[in-house]
């Protein structure tokens, strides 16, 4: 359902061993704000891969708690 009805967003990198870059992370809440906007998306309907299928993705150096929140202050 999801690979059918959604956006899926990729990031170069492995969240499992290394953090993601500080410019990844600005355009990323950029990317995920503007699509919300022009789809009418909620910010509490963006999941990450790991909140809908059985995968660590983005991986636990993935900083999930300050891309929410700055997602949040963007809308």
């Amino acid at each position: 359902w999801y690979n059918r009805n959604s956006v899926g967003i990729c990031l170069v990198g492995d969240g499992r061993t290394r953090g993601f870059t500080d410019e990844q992370m600005r355009r990323l809440v950029q990317l995920v704000s503007s699509l919300c906007e022009r789809l009418h998306i909620p910010a509490d309907r963006v999941y990450l891969h790991s909140d809908v299928a059985q995968s660590d993705d983005p991986g636990r150096l993935f900083p999930e708690a300050a891309f929410r929140e700055q997602l949040a202050h963007l809308r």
